[in-house]
């Protein structure tokens, strides 16, 4: 389990994206790696440009829903899904005006099959005492521990979440989603999260609580300036 004791909350690495495989068959058309991306809102992927880019233009049909950019000197596109919907990005030749190339782009509500890993949790404490520190860290990883093996299954078109328990316990709940958090009820509790993706196939969950406050009173003589527990959860299946 990795443990951190500095202030760092996961923005989060670098977001990775799935690219549709797409060809074509136009001799005269602009090369590039692909054609179409599908991730969720929030991430971001890059795309090779194959042909010459000196005299390229960019273009966005919505940059509401997904933006793009040159990156690496015209080399490759950088591509950000900013919300959740479908549109296209347009590659054009200023010295040919029929030359246009378009990258269809599915910026995508979040869905699939997860499983917490208490190995992989994240866990940040910062307190002037070191046993303290150490016995907070502790706690943690018992609550990353018992949550491990729990399998969460998102449906994007029902916005259902059924929550499948390592112990054997099973509930169906609602589930709302944003770039940045996550919201699940199961009947009447409502358990928030703070949402990042690391790549294709996991994602980290901050559970909102106030950690911070619940420790201060348990340890009144300590100085704690920070506690935080990050969740891991690996994708059995990224889309649904």
């Amino acid at each position: 389990m990795k443990q951190i004791s500095i202030l760092l909350l996961v923005n989060l690495l670098l977001i990775g994206c799935s690219k549709d495989d797409a060809t074509t068959d136009d001799n005269n058309s602009i090369k590039l790696s692909c054609y179409s991306v599908h991730f969720w809102a929030g991430e971001e992927c890059t795309i090779d440009v194959l042909s010459k880019a000196d005299d390229l233009s960019l273009s966005e049909e919505n940059q509401n829903i997904a933006s793009g950019w040159w990156a690496d000197n015209g080399k490759t596109i950088r591509i950000k899904g900013e919300s959740v919907g479908t549109t296209s990005i347009y590659i054009k030749d200023r010295n040919h005006s029929d030359r246009t190339t378009e990258i269809k782009v599915i910026s995508d509500y979040f869905s699939g099959n997860f499983m917490e890993d208490g190995d992989k949790a994240t866990i940040i404490v910062q307190a002037n005492d070191k046993s303290v520190q150490e016995q907070i860290e502790n706690d943690l990883k018992a609550i990353a521990k018992s949550r491990s093996g729990t399998l969460y299954s998102f449906d994007k078109d029902s916005k259902t979440v059924i929550v499948n328990e390592s112990g054997g316990n099973k509930y169906t709940g609602s589930y709302e989603w944003s770039k940045d958090y996550l919201t699940i009820k199961v009947n009447e509790a409502i358990s928030k999260y703070g949402f990042g993706t690391i790549d294709h196939d996991s994602v980290v969950i901050r559970p909102d609580l106030d950690l911070l406050n619940t420790y201060k009173l348990k340890y009144p003589d300590t100085p704690i300036y920070d506690v935080r527990l990050v969740l891991f959860l690996g994708s059995s299946s990224r889309r649904r």
